[in-house]
């Protein structure tokens, strides 16, 4: 169905295409990094790191513990997708102007 309402795929620019290649080697390397260390080591980087969460609130698995520790050791808390924000951003403002 063509029309008004069509969408158009937007395009990488080379330097954007080079940017997520990197970002996926360096995910990769992380990977494999977790996969290589024994589950004793695993389970002692996890307790480290404490629950994380999200800022919904919500308990993150101890493989998604590990990958985010991997990227940065004193990471506390996960920011949501953009629509969790909204909603935060939409309850915060309802209560600085509720009476």
């Amino acid at each position: 169905m063509s029309g008004i309402y069509t969408s158009r795929k937007r395009t990488s620019t080379p330097a954007q295409k080079a940017a997520a290649q990197e970002r996926r080697e360096r995910f990769r390397l992380i990977v494999k990094r977790l996969a290589a260390m024994s589950e004793a080591d695993r389970v002692v980087l996890t307790q480290k790191a404490g629950m994380l969460v999200t800022c919904e609130g919500h308990a993150l698995s101890p493989h998604n513990t590990l990958l985010l520790v991997s990227q940065r050791e004193n990471v506390s808390l996960v920011g949501g997708m953009f629509a969790s924000t909204l909603v935060f951003r939409q309850a915060a403002q309802q209560f600085e102007t509720s009476p």
